[in-house]
């Protein structure tokens, strides 16, 4: 698997410390607008980042796939609120999800 700008024992260490989550086809991973506490790295399938026009129409901003990563701001910012809905494109995809508390535990 690529694991995009990580070292293999980089994305190794994410996941050994991570949790490992699956979604299906058109399952939101996260939501626009919600404040965000997580970054998550995908290890398999494709993901829609998605905006809403003023008209409240979906438009895809970009298409993620395996070694991508998203959320980040989210562990950087105190009060960071999602800019992008994120969307499964694929029957099946997973994710490495870290949490704020697990990121912490990490550098410490």
């Amino acid at each position: 698997m690529d694991t995009g700008l990580l070292t293999s024992g980089e994305f190794e260490t994410l996941r050994e410390h991570g949790r490992i989550r699956e979604y299906a086809s058109g399952q939101y991973v996260v939501h626009e607008g919600v404040e965000a506490h997580s970054i998550y790295l995908l290890i398999a399938g494709s993901l829609a980042v998605l905006t809403e026009d003023e008209q409240g129409n979906e438009l895809c901003a970009n298409i993620l796939g395996a070694g991508d990563f998203f959320g980040e701001m989210g562990l950087c910012t105190t009060g960071w609120v999602r800019s992008a809905s994120v969307q499964a494109r694929q029957k099946s995809l997973s994710l490495i999800h870290i949490s704020e508390p697990t990121r912490l535990g990490m550098i410490s």
